[in-house]
């Protein structure tokens, strides 16, 4: 290749290498280094573009360029660079590695669009076990878990907007204002990461941006307390009942179930330093009967203060009253219809998650027509 252009990308290079010794710490001199370097990069890639035939140190040049113009936001540029790239004939690796740049700048000017700025901070999140490949996981294992880590982090998040005030029918607008991001981290197993997102044009940006990046350093401080079971420490953090009751169920939804999925692990950085939560534990199963046709109605056979498991289908919840309840619709001859009292923060948390679905109820027998939830796993 021409002397110059080898020249030119030797000088970039270099300024690229100083850069990064700024990043974390001086942003702005590594984005005007970085600046720079993009310039001199450029102008070796003007000077190759017409050598189609000088593979692969021509696509070499324009993919330097492009992921330095894609380190600085300059997402125009870096498309340019990609385009001019793929206008040639490069290699099979490096043309796969600038698609793959290419939906990635899609995605930032998706959030740029959006007004979305997303967290530093990652909860990073791998699943073990029988059902776990290579990159694959049977679904319903991965979401149910992912579901309440997410559920888990907007209430961290609505703890800290409001710590004394528990608002337990909120997921919904929280889902909304902090839209969550599954980030693919490596082969072998499922390892992805959450991230939260945050509207920059709020006017509240500065403050909710700090308690993204404080909830996800959360999130993993409080599973490490309840998989040591120190729930008092959980308590004395958190000081306020139905905050506590939330963390402390969906723990217990995410946990593993040691047939499908053996083992979680969670890394997230906590005053800049990685904490890392490796959960075996599983949650305890409880044995259960499905009804039949038997006209003997075990609710009413059961003495009050006894504890009863009850298999059929959530059909519907009503969270309006003083006592929120769920119906269990049990398909036996005749069908027998139970009503089964809990706090609303269950409801939203864990139980809206089985709507329609076959489950196992744990229930307590309070008096003589009440139930309380006591807990629910899938049949």
């Amino acid at each position: 290749m021409d002397a110059r252009i080898d020249k030119l990308h030797a000088e970039a290079m270099e300024l690229v290498g100083k850069a990064m010794f700024l990043k974390d710490q001086d942003p702005s001199t590594y984005k005007k280094i970085m600046g720079d370097a993009f310039k001199i990069e450029k102008q070796a890639a003007d000077l190759v573009y017409p050598k189609t035939e000088a593979e692969p140190g021509r696509s070499i040049i324009y993919q330097s360029a492009a992921h330095i113009a894609y380190d600085i936001e300059r997402y125009e540029e870096a498309k340019d660079m990609i385009y001019s790239a793929l206008s040639g004939t490069p290699p099979l690796r490096i043309a796969t590695d600038l698609n793959n740049l290419l939906e990635s700048i899609q995605f930032c000017r998706h959030l740029n669009q959006e007004n979305m700025e997303i967290s530093q901070n990652t909860l990073n999140v791998s699943l073990y076990g029988p059902c776990v490949g290579e990159g694959m996981v049977e679904w319903d294992a991965f979401t149910k878990r992912i579901a309440a880590l997410r559920k888990m982090l907007m209430r961290i998040i609505q703890w800290n907007k409001f710590p004394t005030i528990f608002n337990s029918n909120k997921m919904f607008e929280l889902k909304k204002d902090y839209p969550t991001f599954i980030k693919s981290l490596q082969p072998g197993c499922i390892s992805v990461g959450l991230k939260v997102a945050v509207d920059e044009t709020h006017e509240s940006n500065l403050v909710d941006r700090e308690i993204i990046e404080t909830a996800i350093s959360e999130l993993a401080y409080d599973v490490e307390l309840l998989n040591n079971e120190d729930f008092d420490s959980l308590k004395a953090r958190i000081r306020n009942e139905g905050y506590y009751n939330s963390i402390v169920e969906l723990y217990r939804e995410m946990l593993p179930d040691g047939k499908n999925i053996t083992g979680i692990n969670l890394v997230a950085k906590v005053n800049d330093e990685p904490l890392t939560v490796c959960i075996t534990k599983t949650k305890p199963e409880f044995e259960y009967q499905r009804e039949t046709d038997s006209e003997q109605d075990p609710v009413v056979s059961a003495e009050i203060g006894s504890e009863l498991i009850l298999s059929g289908a959530l059909r519907m919840a009503d969270g309006r009253k003083n006592n929120p309840y769920v119906k269990l619709v049990v398909p036996s001859d005749p069908v027998k219809e139970y009503k089964v009292y809990l706090d609303e923060a269950t409801i939203d948390d864990v139980v809206s998650a089985y709507w329609d679905a076959h489950v196992a109820l744990k229930v307590l027998k309070k008096t003589k027509t009440k139930l309380v939830y006591l807990d629910i796993q899938s049949t």
